[in-house]
């Protein structure tokens, strides 16, 4: 059963987007996704609705301003069982999308999220196959696809396909890395549907691949093979999936100039759409009295000069790593101690992983031995708050010196988009090469190779001391690629791709 939601809280824009349904002449459209735009949980025996963040439901709910929208998501626990459940439904609206949530057991679910996506997918296309810690990988692989992969994106489809029912010529958006079997099967079910699928983190080569068995990685690409268009966020992501349907998928034909595979009967297009930020809505975010209230809690914490970074705290964004250069920084620059602040806004993540928990412990550890050997009374060179407020991390933002970005790898990484168009000191950029925003703001940044602290330490110590004529160069660079490659662009790329290439 679907659920109608109010309208979500700061909601993008969506610049022109608005001429969504005229291209989409009358055609419903669906979204589907590990994670809807809100969950639910019960808090003494009443349901509370918990709106939810990051970059994919930031993205994907602008399109609710303009047109109605099916969301399927994954229940993840009694609540969201319970309110999908509910008899009642009112169709939907501009500005509610109707939720549909997707039933699985709590086993299924287990083996799906923390076995197989996280940390299996996760950690081998962020190139962090070495930090898997299970003592008997194989088999957590084997049940983690045959146990929760496979039946979830199983329940995914058919869930989907219910929805869609005779819609005529439904538009399906699928996203990220939960969901790669869901086009294969949803073209078996409802051939009439227009499907495309988003991969919001990297695609690795086809070498890197070589941990999980031949019959997954076969899978996995004709899954996405059963998609009209397969869109990431990065031409090297594009060319690698391009070569891994080469290597691992038997009769598929790869158009690399035209950037097509030819599969059982079917073609799909392969391009890369990097996602980006709605400009009016972050700033509308600044301007809220609640962030200038956080603003004014942040200035005695400054210093002289603020080095900032938020992140999830996830292996992926190497946060010990750049907590380590910044006290290389102040061991060979004694002079930055007492004067320069390092604040970090860390927003818990899959806390119930043993990965992540060892993660955390070693990021704890960093910022102890910083603290340990660098501070002094009354002062101590890194703070971290360890919350999700999406307000106070923007706060933070706005009034950063340096803005540290530096991931293993990331999709595309929407902070250092965020950075530059809430920043009021024209904060300087270092950015991780190995990430997908460095691709359009990498000539405004400063890189680093992010596996090299030497490299990173000596960019924070030019960040820091660049002159003001340099920094606000860097700063109106950095604001103009992002908001020439908006939001808007970015949703409204695929659709036109999408309806184009099925006409064809």
């Amino acid at each position: 059963m679907a659920i109608e939601l109010a309208s979500t809280q700061a909601r993008p824009a969506f610049g022109n987007a608005g001429a969504l349904p005229e291209l989409l002449a009358g055609r419903q459209l669906f979204v589907a996704s590990n994670r809807g735009p809100v969950h639910y949980r019960i808090r003494d025996g009443q349901v509370e609705t918990i709106p939810a963040t990051g970059g994919l439901v930031t993205a994907l709910s602008g399109l609710t301003d303009h047109l109605p929208v099916t969301w399927i998501s994954t229940a993840t626990g009694p609540a969201d069982r319970l309110m999908g459940g509910q008899s009642s439904c009112v169709p939907a609206k501009p500005g509610a999308p109707r939720l549909r949530f997707v039933n699985a057991s709590d086993e299924a679910l287990k083996w799906f999220y923390q076995r197989f996506a996280n940390p299996i997918l996760w950690f081998l296309q962020h190139n962090m196959w070495d930090r898997l810690a299970s003592p008997d990988l194989p088999g957590t692989i084997e049940r983690g696809w045959r146990l929760g992969y496979q039946p979830v994106n199983g329940a995914h489809a058919r869930t989907l396909a219910s929805e869609i029912g005779r819609s005529r010529q439904p538009v399906v958006l699928i996203h990220d890395y939960h969901l790669y079997l869901v086009p294969a099967l949803l073209r078996k079910i409802a051939p009439h549907a227009l499907v495309q699928h988003f991969t919001h983190i990297p695609w690795p080569a086809p070498g890197h691949w070589q941990p999980l068995p031949p019959t997954i990685r076969r899978q996995l690409c004709e899954g996405l093979l059963g998609a009209d268009v397969a869109g990431f966020q990065t031409e090297e992501s594009t060319r690698n999936f391009l070569r891994c349907c080469e290597r691992f998928v038997p009769g598929a034909r790869v158009d690399s100039d035209r950037s097509t595979v030819m599969f059982d009967g079917h073609r799909t297009l392969v391009q890369d759409y990097p996602i980006s930020v709605d400009a009016n809505s972050i700033r509308e975010l600044v301007r809220d009295p609640r962030t200038a209230r956080y603003r004014e809690m942040l200035k005695p914490r400054m210093g002289e000069k603020l080095i900032v970074r938020v992140d999830r705290l996830d292996p992926s964004k190497n946060i010990a790593a750049g907590f380590r250069a910044f006290g290389q920084l102040l061991e060979r620059r004694p002079d930055m101690a007492g004067r320069v602040r390092f604040l970090a806004f860390l927003v818990p993540s899959r806390e119930a992983i043993p990965e992540y928990q060892s993660y955390a412990g070693e990021v704890w550890r960093e910022v102890d031995r910083v603290n340990g050997r660098f501070g002094r009374e009354g002062w101590k060179p890194i703070e971290v708050f360890h919350q999700e407020n999406r307000l106070q991390a923007m706060a933070g933002m706005a009034v950063a010196d340096v803005l540290l970005v530096n991931p293993l790898a990331d999709g595309m990484n929407l902070v250092a988009k965020e950075g530059p168009l809430v920043n009021s000191r024209d904060a300087v950029l270092v950015l991780s090469k190995d990430c997908g925003a460095h691709v359009q703001l990498g000539r405004a940044a400063l890189s680093v190779p992010p596996r090299d602290e030497d490299a990173t330490a000596a960019a924070l110590e030019r960040a820091l001391e660049m002159s003001p004529l340099e920094r606000r160069f860097r700063q109106v660079a950095l604001r103009d690629a992002i908001e020439t490659e908006d939001l808007a662009w970015w949703a409204s790329r695929q659709i036109e791709d999408l309806l184009e290439f099925k006409a064809a």
